[in-house]
């Protein structure tokens, strides 16, 4: 059993991976939500390691990775690349690769381009970067601005910012964050506000040609069914496209990847490879 950390030196930024569990096991990519949030060791809990070996990389100017929040040289198509670079590097031919919310939507955009290296994947709760998931999420008007003031406001209006946005990604959390919490949040919502603003590097008709090469990947969607910030409309609409996709609606759960019964999904499917 392995835990290691390395770093990747790819343009301007030095990207951290994160290894996990058995070196001669399957190789299991887990791809961070976000933008910007960065591996989780909780994540980890709900994997067999004696059975995979975890790869876990912190997308540019995330996590660990530096500089921290940078988004110069920071788009979809290059944090596409940066998997596909870590797959090489760690010699690997094929890979399964499990996303929730931004990460599924990373997931099956690479699966798509590197259809011959993938082996299968896991989205749950997919994040298909609509206007309209973004409009729901800051409650129409009423908050968004916040991408903006993130981007260009005074180190103090970005800070007020940092809270709003937490406030809107935890509604339940009512403790209060101290200075220090709150600073350590900008550089995750400098690169949201860099990828909103610019559409996710996404085009419009993405998921149709994507989802047109993976008819013969094994595909596992699950999806909370009282998710308010990733509709379960988002999974269907990408069952309409992978019929031959498995497609499980998880009860009472929302957004949370470490809800009991999302976990224990997660969890059994894994087992079942």
């Amino acid at each position: 059993m392995i835990k290691t950390y390395q770093k990747l030196k790819i343009q301007n930024h030095d990207i951290c991976l994160h290894i996990s569990g058995n070196t001669l096991g399957q190789p299991l990519f887990l791809i961070h939500g976000g933008p910007g949030s960065g591996s989780s060791v909780r994540a980890l809990e709900q994997i067999n390691l004696e059975k995979f070996m975890v790869v876990q990389i912190d997308q540019r100017g995330s996590g660990q990775s530096l500089p921290s929040g940078c988004i110069q040289n920071n788009t979809t198509p290059l944090l596409l690349e940066d998997i596909e670079i870590v797959r090489q590097y760690l010699s690997i031919d094929q890979l399964m690769i499990l996303g929730g919310s931004w990460g599924a939507s990373l997931a099956l955009l690479y699966a798509s381009r590197y259809v011959q290296r993938t082996k299968r994947i896991f989205l749950r709760n997919i994040f298909l970067c609509s206007q309209d998931e973004i409009t729901q999420f800051f409650k129409g008007n009423q908050y968004a601005h916040l991408p903006l003031q993130i981007s260009n406001g005074t180190f103090e209006e970005r800070v007020e910012a940092c809270k709003s946005w937490y406030q809107l990604e935890n509604p339940s959390f009512h403790s209060h964050l101290t200075e220090q919490e709150i600073t350590s949040l900008l550089p995750k919502y400098q690169i949201q506000a860099h990828f909103i603003q610019n559409h996710f590097f996404i085009e419009e008709n993405t998921w149709a040609q994507s989802c047109m090469e993976l008819n013969e990947i094994p595909i596992d969607l699950i999806h909370g069914e009282l998710d308010s910030i990733c509709p379960l409309a988002n999974s269907k609409y990408i069952h309409t496209l992978l019929p031959h996709a498995n497609l499980r609606i998880i009860p009472d759960c929302g957004h949370d990847p470490f809800h009991p019964n999302m976990a224990a999904t997660l969890t059994h499917l894994l087992n079942l490879i």
